[in-house]
């Protein structure tokens, strides 16, 4: 039995000057995690603050910028908390780390607009970024009868999103032409079959 009660509070504030608007948000929260198992109970309390600052820069009627930036914990689900094996397929057996965590992260977000959606010619650019300070991911042993995963914590892990689409409406056709770009890399880590820690890089373009 895995029971947690979050008592939280969370608050928002925008402030405008003229063209600029800071828009900040705040959450507290106070964790009560409990787990019953093998006629054994643990309990943990972490309280953790998650913040973000965002700025909204109108520069003129056709140019915007927005972007933000904040921090995010998160707090482990049940199964990356039960410490013995369950049966998740057939002959895969996958566990949790056995111990409470909380997963830190931090996101950069940037957005630049040109035009509005009822102009002839709109465009729109987004980058964000993420960081992982710490990710679940597995320690797996992989045999020809049986597949087991245990769930392991490791530091650091990145992911970067680039998409851009502009937009223009031809009288002749009344109809708009768009194009549409995008990029992510991303990496994840893991251990498979007692080797040292894999690091495997995805890159995706898509127009």
């Amino acid at each position: 039995t895995y029971s947690v009660n979050d008592l939280y509070a969370k608050g928002k504030y925008q402030y405008n000057l003229k063209t600029i608007t800071l828009i900040g948000n705040l959450s507290v929260h106070q964790l009560f995690n409990s787990i019953d198992q093998n006629n054994q109970n643990t309990t943990q309390q972490p309280f953790f603050v998650n913040p973000s600052l965002g700025v909204d820069w109108k520069i003129n009627k056709n140019n915007r910028i927005r972007t933000s930036y904040g921090q995010n914990r998160t707090n482990a689900e049940v199964l990356n908390v039960y410490d013995n094996f369950v049966l998740t397929g057939f002959r895969n057996f996958s566990s949790g780390a056995g111990d409470f965590n909380q997963l830190d992260a931090s996101a950069l977000f940037f957005n630049y607009q040109l035009g509005n959606w009822s102009d002839r010619f709109f465009a729109n650019t987004t980058f964000a970024y993420t960081k992982n300070h710490d990710f679940f991911s597995t320690n797996s042993q992989i045999s020809q009868n049986f597949t087991q995963s245990e769930t392991i914590v490791i530091k650091d892990r990145e992911l970067f999103t680039a998409n851009t689409s502009l937009d223009y409406f031809f009288k002749k056709l009344e109809s708009n032409v768009k194009l549409k770009l995008g990029y992510t890399q991303s990496e994840f880590k893991n251990i498979v079959n007692d080797s040292e820690l894999r690091e495997v890089n995805s890159i995706n373009y898509n127009y």
